[in-house]
């Protein structure tokens, strides 16, 4: 199995013979990467990456995702103001693409940053009012 760091090492490969295009993706795995190794600050680079690609082709498939990530790791980060607008932005678009998985993520995300900021009442009703996505 490889490690986290020969994965990291593989998807940069490919980034130097990857089309603009299909470097959002590219840039947006770099970040979940990031994250699972504990470095947001670094993973939030990787995110405005991709979301500026992402933006330009107008891919929104991938900037529902590439937003929900982003939002995340600005909550990890401690950024709750950045946190909650990015995640709500990649909640919207998840809901207009009736994409259900990010739907589900998003409201997970919405639901970590609550309790982030100690507003257990929003989380609270997030669960009791959304149960299908949990």
């Amino acid at each position: 199995m490889k490690t986290v760091n020969e994965i990291l090492a593989y998807h940069k490969e490919i980034l130097k013979t990857a089309s603009e295009k299909e470097k959002g993706a590219l840039y947006n795995s770099i970040g979940q990467l990031y994250c699972y190794k504990g470095k947001a600050n670094i993973a939030i680079k990787f995110f405005q990456l991709a979301v500026e690609i992402d933006k330009k082709y107008d891919l929104k498939n991938n900037l529902a995702i590439d937003y929900l990530n982003l939002g995340n790791a600005y909550r990890v980060t401690g950024d709750l103001e950045k946190a909650k607008e990015k995640i709500k932005k990649g909640l919207v678009l998840a809901i207009k693409l009736k994409d259900t998985h990010w739907v589900a993520v998003g409201y997970k995300y919405l639901a970590l940053f609550y309790q982030a900021k100690g507003n257990l009442i929003s989380q609270r009703y997030l669960l009791i009012n959304h149960p299908n996505y949990w």
